[in-house]
């Protein structure tokens, strides 16, 4: 693995209009089998008839709790990435660490030599700005190596994950604040999206001021060349 160094509005509006909504028939749904059983206690209603309107109820209920869920779920990592948040309350799954096989907590992590170099070029008393790429071949440890690093030397600067090259130029759009963690996992992706490599031009451009930033992101060996030669 080679390396090479050199808010506030953040979730999706969409997703929030679904959990709101979702949590809202959820309620409504329960309200209404509440009360179907309290008329059926009032009014001696049959239980066999109480009973099946509850539970015709019961697959909307169940879709209500899905949307809401998934509208909860999805603020780790909306579409466009997400900010707000120190380094340190980031779930590493949604900067792109594989999840454990069959779910659970991730592992401990295994220091290797070329940690030590990562965390050296992530000096927080270092105040230039600069971009780290953790380069790499296919789940070799390249992401997870980065957060651990970052947690270790910047837990409680700013991280901002936008995940595609229009969210990367929203972000530059609004000002990238002081002491932010730019997270880009997976350069090529930038590269090769449309308008990516104008915004790439832009963060270049960002990086020579003096506003304490740091680029970190990730790329294949094979990827490195034709990054490279844009």
């Amino acid at each position: 693995m080679g390396l090479l160094g050199g808010r506030r509005r953040s979730k999706s509006a969409r997703r929030k209009r679904v959990q709101r909504t979702g949590a809202a028939a959820v309620a409504l749904l329960a309200g209404t089998a509440g009360g179907a059983v309290l008329l059926a206690d009032r009014f001696h209603l049959g239980v066999v008839a109480t009973g099946v309107g509850i539970l015709g109820g019961l697959p909307g209920l169940f879709l209500a709790w899905a949307a809401y869920r998934d509208g909860s779920e999805s603020n780790d990592g909306a579409t466009d990435g997400a900010r707000g948040r120190s380094a340190d309350h980031w779930d590493p799954v949604a900067l792109g660490v594989h999840r454990v096989i069959g779910g659970g907590p991730q592992p401990s992590y295994f220091r290797r030599p070329h940690d030590d170099l990562l965390r050296a070029v992530l000096d927080p008393s270092v105040t230039s700005n600069r971009i780290v790429v953790v380069r790499g071949g296919s789940s070799t440890g390249k992401t997870r190596a980065a957060y651990e690093a970052v947690l270790d030397c910047l837990p409680n600067w700013q991280l901002d994950y936008p995940l595609t090259a229009v969210a990367l130029g929203q972000r530059l759009d609004a000002g990238i604040e002081r002491r932010t963690v730019l997270w880009l996992d997976q350069l090529n992706r930038y590269v090769d999206a449309d308008g990516g490599p104008a915004q790439l031009v832009r963060l270049a451009d960002a990086l020579d001021g003096g506003n304490h930033l740091i680029v970190v992101t990730t790329l294949w060996r094979e990827h490195w060349h034709g990054c490279g030669s844009r």
